[in-house]
């Protein structure tokens, strides 16, 4: 009796061991970086309502999110989205959509990111915002 009560102890340890590795590959491999820095200067999407489908992003959206960090929508050649620090994202948002579109201006910002082990970037870091005349890019 008492050793059926330490296998099982022992056994639900292990595999509480190899589901939090399971969980923590992807989280670091999404942080891994390679590669050297790139400043990319882009106007930001504004979206009401973000879905997204398949596999590979909603799990994304996830790791990132309980990383702090937050998506970001970009109008560039060759990056749609990124993630920033939750914190810095605010910059991005200071005013209502409306009020800018009234005022005619938008916000266009420049990152520094670098390509992760997976594809796209880690995370961005925010270098300059310079409010720009034109409506803002609003997707819904």
């Amino acid at each position: 009796m008492l050793k059926n009560k330490k296998l099982k102890k022992i056994l639900v340890s292990i595999i509480l061991g190899l589901f939090s590795i399971l969980i923590a590959i992807p989280v670091l491999l999404y942080k891994i970086p390679v590669g050297k820095p790139e400043i990319i200067t882009a106007e930001i999407i504004y979206r009401y309502l973000d879905f997204d489908f398949g596999f590979h992003e909603p799990l994304r959206n996830y790791l990132e999110k309980i990383s702090g960090n937050s998506k970001v929508l970009v109008n560039h050649p060759t990056v749609n989205r990124l993630y920033i620090d939750s914190d810095q994202r605010e910059m991005l948002w200071s005013e209502l959509l409306s009020k800018m579109a009234e005022e005619n201006y938008t916000i266009v910002v420049t990152f520094r990111v670098r390509e992760n082990l997976l594809g796209g970037y880690c995370s961005a870091q925010i270098i300059d915002t310079t409010h720009v005349s034109g409506r803002p890019n609003i997707r819904k």
